[in-house]
């Protein structure tokens, strides 16, 4: 059966072919659910949450996505018959062909 391959946006990257960093979103979490201030960030409180985590200094706050190898999009093979019923609804309509 023949198919088409299509490209869309990555879903984990949202196409911005970066993502925030694990740690980051650990730390942003704990930064909120202890209410701290922007100084409190300024005063090493960022520097000693990083240092216990294994960091000599706070990592890059985004990093390449390793879902779509930061390119911003995933491919996506479909049978040809199921993509014309997409295209008659419209749900491919955005997406590049390849």
């Amino acid at each position: 059966m023949m198919s088409v391959v299509i490209s869309q946006p990555c879903p984990a990257c949202k196409g911005f072919m970066v993502v925030e960093h694990p740690d980051w979103a650990d730390f942003i979490r704990y930064f909120k659910q202890r209410g701290l201030k922007i100084i409190d960030m300024e005063n090493g409180v960022a520097d000693a949450w990083f240092a216990g985590r294994g960091h000599l200094f706070p990592p890059a706050q985004k990093i390449p996505c390793t879902h779509c190898r930061a390119t911003g999009l995933v491919n996506d093979a479909i049978p040809l018959d199921r993509f014309i019923q997409l295209i008659n609804q419209q749900e491919y309509s955005s997406c590049r062909l390849h």
